[in-house]
């Protein structure tokens, strides 16, 4: 739920802050927003008080314009002395006294900030409010370290960049210095706008198919190949001559109780492992690896380009090196059972392709297997430089129609350290020309073994 305050506009005036002050009192604990943030009182003759000042407004102005100015004009405002229901209030302050202690950490050429204090309930409540960034706006650091003596409260070092993260201030990632870098070259005249660039793909989505029934069959072979011990230490057996005598099973108790605890944990590990195991197998088989030619027609080169190549809902992307787990290890068979003699004979371990073992390391993927960030160093006038590849792999579920003339459009978002603005565009997808179903994705049967022991 958002603040109840309307964000079109700047809040100026004393009337304005107090609205403001309103929609918090009214708020949920988790209403701070990218614009706003609250807190009790800080003890601003701690360096833990100045410091939560100045980290929100280096949090503030280290916003990309765009997104700052979709609230109260790019402004950002943090309060201090209440919280939603909770109305405390601060001591009266002396700006002149607090500027240069909080200019400590923010630098004299940091954001643009004005405190204002203003009664609400009959508290006495801090309002700083920071000015929106703009375009040719610097990178503000932090620019004296500061060290917690708060349990719980990570300390930053001089020189470090802050950043708004929704309702977090935070360490800055890669992603946020290039746009912050952006920020800055927007502003310069002479920075072209980024275009006259072609995006060609190469590769396929590799269409996989694993049924259920699939599943349970193979599961139901694993429990069948690996029954649980016998718990009977003797029975009647007979001889070749045809006398009586008596079968003793010589594995020891603790062993069989050994067993039966890593057999049923095998089980369980076995069926969780089924579906990743399948899509292993189909990154393994994969033959035609998704990447992009980028081409720079223009007159000049292209510098740290980042290419986000986002994929339709359904299917994932996987990189060659990706850990997506290992079968589990059979249970180690009990002393004096034949369960041993076979299992030696089987090499449990995985083992990757030559294309596989290759260092990829110039893309990530997102969590959700839905975006790939390629990086490309530079691109010289003229000239193409491809991506480094990925895997695309979608299930049968997904696909409507017949399979082969099945297509995607996948967006693809390009941005460069030496221009301005971004290249958008999009790129269609095709499936490979054989699709992978059960019987080549999920793993052998295992031999059942004899219960003789």
């Amino acid at each position: 739920m958002a603040l109840n305050i309307d964000p079109s506009r700047p809040l100026r005036t004393i009337p304005q802050l107090t609205a403001l002050l309103e929609a918090i009192d009214g708020a949920e604990p988790g209403d701070e927003s990218f614009a706003v943030e609250w807190k009790r009182p800080l003890e601003l003759n701690k360096a833990s008080g100045r410091f939560a000042i100045a980290k929100c407004i280096l949090g503030m102005g280290n916003r990309a314009v765009e997104a700052a100015g979709r609230s109260f004009g790019g402004r950002g405002y943090m309060v201090v002395g209440m919280e939603p229901r909770n109305v405390v209030g601060m001591p009266s302050i002396d700006y002149a006294d607090l500027q240069p202690q909080i200019e400590a950490y923010t630098g004299e050429d940091g954001p643009s900030w004005s405190p204002q204090q203003v009664t609400y309930e009959g508290q006495n409540i801090l309002v700083i409010t920071v000015e929106a960034p703009a375009d040719g706006d610097r990178i503000h650091p932090l620019r004296k370290s500061y060290q917690s003596d708060q349990r719980g409260e990570r300390g930053h070092d001089k020189g470090a960049v802050l950043v708004r993260h929704h309702a977090m201030t935070e360490p800055a990632t890669v992603a946020d210095i290039r746009e912050l870098e952006r920020r800055l070259l927007a502003g310069q005249p002479s920075v072209e706008a980024i275009d006259d660039i072609v995006a060609t793909p190469s590769g396929a989505v590799q269409v996989i198919q694993v049924t259920d029934d699939a599943v349970k069959q193979r599961q139901t072979e694993e429990e069948e190949a690996f029954p649980p011990q016998p718990d009977v230490t003797s029975g009647p057996a007979s001889t070749p001559f045809g006398f009586r005598t008596f079968k003793v099973n010589a594995t020891p108790q603790e062993e069989r109780e050994r067993y039966e605890r890593e057999r049923v944990q095998y089980l369980r590990d076995f069926n969780a492992a089924l579906k990743p195991h399948s899509i292993r197998t189909a990154v393994e088989r994969h033959p035609a690896p998704f990447e992009l030619a980028i081409t720079n027609n223009s007159r000049t080169a292209l510098q740290e380009l980042e290419i986000r190549v986002t994929v339709p809902e359904g299917v994932h992307i996987f990189g060659a090196n990706d850990d997506l787990g290992q079968m589990p290890r059979p249970p180690k068979p009990p002393s004096n059972s034949v369960i041993a003699s076979f299992q030696d004979n089987i090499d449990w371990r995985h083992h990757a392709s030559a294309a596989l073992r290759a260092n990829l390391d110039h893309f990530s993927i997102s969590r959700e297997r839905r975006e790939v960030t390629f990086t490309i160093r530079s691109i010289h006038a003229g000239q193409t430089e491809k991506t480094d590849s990925v895997l695309l792999v979608t299930g049968t579920g997904r696909i409507s129609g017949d399979v082969p003339s099945t297509r995607w459009d996948a967006e693809v978002h390009i941005t460069a350290s030496n221009r301005a603005d971004a290249w958008h565009g999009s790129v269609q997808l095709s499936p490979t020309s054989s699709m992978l179903a059960d019987g080549q994705l999920l793993p052998l049967a295992t031999p059942r073994r004899s219960d003789d022991g």
